[in-house]
């Protein structure tokens, strides 16, 4: 059969058991608490890091641009040995140049070379004018010649004579 309790001293005797062993457990709590004091100094520091985050945050966009440009300038570093060739190819076209020059005052020939093709072409029909003219007197003209053979070969050992 169960006593009545009508101060509740039981409910106290319990807490006062509680209070007890709680106690009896407060030696194994202080090194937790020394180690939540030695946390203040990180707490600090990691309050701190808001305004570093702050500033890290506001240069991610940067950082986003700049990540972009890593495939460009990979794009750069391929091409930088063409570009280098493309740097050299100054002399070539300044020899070039030099070589060119001159054939741009071929234009101012081309008038000239088309007049002296005319010359030449009427020549060519002169020629053969001359050329036309000329064949029935060199048929003559070896007669000519065969006549003079016989005439000095006649007179040439009486030459010899008086010599």
């Amino acid at each position: 059969m169960e006593v009545p309790d009508p101060l509740g001293i039981r409910q106290i005797g319990g807490d006062i058991q509680a209070a007890i062993h709680a106690i009896g457990e407060i030696p194994e709590l202080i090194p937790a608490l020394k180690q939540l004091g030695d946390l203040g100094v990180s707490m600090e520091r990691i309050a701190s890091f808001d305004r570093t985050l702050s500033e890290i945050a506001a240069i991610v966009p940067a950082l986003e641009e700049l990540s972009k440009l890593g495939s460009v300038l990979d794009d750069l570093a391929k091409v930088g040995p063409s570009l280098e060739r493309l740097a050299n190819l100054d002399e070539v076209f300044s020899r070039l140049l030099s070589i060119l020059e001159p054939l741009s005052n071929l234009s101012g020939i081309v008038p000239v070379l088309e007049r002296l093709n005319e010359t030449m072409i009427s020549l060519g029909g002169d020629l053969g004018s001359v050329s036309e003219t000329l064949a029935p007197l060199q048929n003559t003209t070896q007669r000519v010649g065969r006549v003079v053979d016989r005439i000095t070969s006649r007179r040439l050992p009486k030459e010899l004579e008086n010599q």
